[in-house]
């Protein structure tokens, strides 16, 4: 009988589960940038400015690309228009502290409307200011 509380109290505990593998890291590719939490990702919306009649949108994305569409004349709802007054571009954008620098690499439409603007200032305020002329500027107000 003693040799079978012995053995009894000799039996090896079982052994834990095994742990799962890691997950593998994200892949990382070097050629596309991080996603920017910036202030400046957003649409935004300037009023008829100088000698532009007619708002403009600018909608900055994450990857550093942009979008605008200068609205010179919208076709109406329901309304059937030769043009729809609705000129769209595109292009690359980057965070140069307080200037957003802006590089168009697309415009549709033959380029119709307003220049474009090149580069941004941000004010204290929030909003973004194109400089049109000597001391004349145009603000931007996010309207997302």
């Amino acid at each position: 009988m003693l040799t079978w509380m012995l053995a009894a109290c000799t039996k090896a505990a079982p052994e834990p589960p095994a742990q799962p593998p890691a997950p593998p890291p994200p892949e990382v590719t070097v050629d596309e940038p991080p996603p920017v939490d910036s202030p400046v990702v957003a649409t935004w919306t300037s009023e008829p400015c100088g000698d532009r009649a007619y708002p403009r949108e600018l909608t900055f994305a994450p990857d550093f690309t942009y979008s605008g569409r200068d609205l010179v004349s919208p076709c109406p709802p329901e309304a059937t228009c030769i043009w729809d007054g609705i000129v769209e571009f595109r292009g690359t954008w980057s965070d140069e502290g307080t200037m957003v620098v802006l590089v168009e690499t697309e415009v549709m439409d033959d380029g119709k409307g307003a220049t474009r603007p090149e580069h941004l200032r941000r004010s204290q305020s929030g909003h973004l200011i194109e400089a049109i002329g000597e001391g004349e500027t145009c603000g931007y107000a996010r309207s997302d």
